[in-house]
């Protein structure tokens, strides 16, 4: 049985703080998955908590106008490089997105 979409090793969690500057996930689980696994990172799960944010998976930051929209609670699996381009911005207040790290 899967969790979220889970079928292999969630290796890595952090809590990401979604504010007023674009970010994205940190790129050191991204290396760690590769130097201590020998693997490259499946799928990255992600829920948002408190606050709404957008985001974007091309690369370019998002505004609080601009991008896929996430409410508290909205949940959302990506891949490949969506999960390497991904970047959030928080809508009004300050937000946290929750993301799990699958190999």
């Amino acid at each position: 049985m899967s969790l979220y979409g889970f079928t292999n090793h969630v290796f890595a969690y952090e809590s990401l703080a979604v504010s007023a500057a674009a970010i994205g996930f940190t790129p050191s689980y991204f290396k760690q998955a590769i130097s201590q696994y020998g693997r490259v990172v499946k799928q990255v799960f992600v829920t948002i908590d408190t606050n709404a944010i957008r985001f974007r998976c091309d690369g370019i930051n998002p505004t609080d106008a601009e991008g896929h929209y996430m409410a508290a609670g909205d949940s959302i699996v990506l891949s490949g490089t969506q999960a390497l381009n991904f970047k959030a911005i928080r809508v009004t207040n300050d937000a946290y997105a929750r993301v799990s790290y699958e190999l």
